[in-house]
C-alpha cells in the first residue's frame, strides 16, 4: 500500500510515495516496458521527486 509513513514505526521519507513510485519505473524500463514505465515516473515526478521527472523526459525524447 502506498502512502506517507507511520509515526509508530521508523522510516524513510518517501518510501511508501514517490520513491515507490519511481523504483517501479526503473523496474518497468529495465524489463523493456516503457508505456508503464512512463506511467510510474509520472506518477513520482507530480509528488515532486526531480529525478523521476528526468527518467519521464527522457523517454519521452526517446
Amino acid at each position: 500500500m502506498l502512502g506517507e509513513r507511520s509515526t509508530k514505526y521508523p522510516s524513510v521519507e518517501g518510501v511508501g510515495t514517490y520513491l515507490a513510485l519511481y523504483n517501479l519505473g526503473v523496474f518497468y524500463e529495465s524489463i523493456g516496458d516503457k508505456v508503464c514505465a512512463k506511467t510510474m515516473y509520472e506518477r513520482s515526478s507530480t509528488i515532486g521527486f526531480k529525478r523521476a521527472m528526468d527518467a519521464f523526459h527522457r523517454l519521452l525524447e526517446g
